[in-house]
């Protein structure tokens, strides 16, 4: 009985033990969005006029990319972005609309949950409504 007992909790150590190590080679191999740029800047705009930035960006990981979510600063801003997976390797867009309805300068963010460690990431949008 004895022998038995000792045996099932050595089995049972040895399938948790290959269980955590395969988790923690998961956890090294992630994805990762690197964007060419994190900020962009619209210069001098006119009244009335949204104006869009496309914020490109690549998944240098090597494990599928997906953004959960996509989060503006305020309800003037608004959001476009890739529902799907991105692959290892593989490119994708952005984009953040600012509606220019008040006159004066004005920076915005924008961030993006993905399943990346680095998140959030913030995306900046800036400029002056005329």
């Amino acid at each position: 009985m004895k022998k038995g007992f000792v045996l099932l909790t050595g089995l049972l150590f040895a399938v948790f033990i290959t269980a955590g190590a395969a988790t923690f080679e998961d956890m090294l191999r992630e994805s990762a969005i690197k964007f060419a740029k994190r900020t962009h800047d619209f210069g001098a705009v006119d009244k009335g006029e949204p104006v869009t930035a496309a914020f490109s960006f690549r998944n240098e990981g090597d494990t599928p990319l997906i953004i959960t979510e996509v989060k503006t600063s305020c309800g003037c801003t608004v959001s476009e972005y890739p529902k799907e997976a991105i692959a290892p390797g593989e490119a994708g867009v952005i984009k953040a609309t600012y509606n220019a309805a008040k006159t004066g300068a004005f920076t915005k963010t924008v961030k993006v949950f993905t399943n990346d460690r680095s998140e959030p990431m913030l995306l900046t949008l800036k400029g002056e409504v005329r």
